[in-house]
């Protein structure tokens, strides 16, 4: 582990290859960030990640499901915080592939996750393993080429946003305790690589 100050404004702790975690001294917010550029392994994200479920691993500097589990596939890493700035990017929209947040555990989690037939993205939340489809963001998602989501949590509130614009809003109290975020993919596996993840505590 090496320990970096850059410009005297951010302590850097990387973890290896293409896995930084910096501390911001001026405003006290933590930023995980991983772009996934490391050799490829089918069974290992690499730290600080955590598979929940299914076996995820590396190819071609993207992140993809090995083996998939039943229904939901799962990897994440510690946010600290039910609040926070949460953002993925995928190489192309995949069915059901997308982004979690405040998950406690496998059977508990929200997410985000593309619908590219329908050009949207559906708002999803998973309470003792069932999935409750909450609202979609219409009409904001290419069915090809690259996508990014984002998710700002703050309180009860969950915006979210769809290449950088908001493009849905909710609220809710749910798993407002789940500290860990990351990698979602639901339903049918499908064939999703993500190709870049942050999460910055605080918003």
């Amino acid at each position: 582990m090496a320990f970096l100050v850059v410009a005297a404004l951010a302590l850097v702790v990387a973890f290896g290859a293409g896995v930084v975690i910096w501390q911001t001294n001026s405003d006290s917010k933590e930023t995980i960030h991983d772009d996934f550029v490391r050799p490829d392994s089918p069974s290992a994200l690499g730290r600080p990640w955590k598979q929940l479920s299914g076996t995820w691993g590396i190819a071609d500097d993207e992140a993809y499901v090995s083996q998939p589990a039943p229904d939901i596939q799962l990897a994440v890493v510690v946010v600290g915080s039910g609040d926070a700035d949460v953002v993925a990017s995928m190489a192309a929209p995949a069915v059901g592939a997308g982004i979690a947040f405040r998950v406690v555990d496998k059977r508990n989690f929200w997410a985000v996750v593309a619908a590219p037939a329908y050009g949207t993205w559906n708002v999803v939340r998973v309470v003792r393993g069932l999935s409750t489809f909450v609202e979609n963001t219409g009409l904001t998602l290419a069915p090809t080429g690259p996508a990014s989501i984002r998710v700002r949590l703050a309180g009860d509130g969950i915006a979210v946003f769809a290449d950088g614009r908001q493009v849905a809003f909710t609220k809710s109290s749910l798993l407002r305790g789940g500290k860990t975020a990351g990698l979602a993919l639901i339903g049918d596996v499908a064939d999703a690589r993500w190709t870049g993840f942050s999460a910055t505590v605080g918003t």
